[in-house]
């Protein structure tokens, strides 16, 4: 039994610390009709990767679009090391990296759901 605890302890501990190097953010700017970009980050150890999700002006359900990985557990958009531009509904994210912290790949269309 006393197996069983430890056990489960090293495994909750194993989940908060990859649950803790996540961050989601919120990118500027917003496309015309409201429709966010979200792009949530985990690193672990030397390695990462990202997700970007569209998330229309209602705000019910944010699908994802798009996903990229990175290196040295570098979070890139994090960091501010990204563009996004916006025609219509229609935006391009390119997330930039750094100089010796690759990411790939670097562009992502998103089309806003219902635009």
């Amino acid at each position: 039994m006393g197996l069983l605890v430890v056990g489960a302890g090293a495994v909750a501990a194993f989940a908060w610390a990859l649950d803790s190097t996540s961050v989601a953010v919120v990118l500027e700017p917003a496309s015309a009709a409201g429709c966010r970009v979200v792009v949530q980050e985990h690193s672990f150890l030397m390695g990462g990767r990202g997700a970007v999700f569209a998330l229309p002006a209602d705000g019910l359900v944010a699908p994802r679009v798009s996903r990229y990985s990175m290196d040295d557990g570098y979070r890139p958009v994090d960091a501010g090391s990204f563009s996004l531009t916006w025609t219509g509904e229609r935006g391009y994210l390119e997330v930039s990296g750094s100089g010796v912290d690759p990411v790939w790949p670097r562009g992502h269309e998103i089309d806003c759901p219902g635009g």
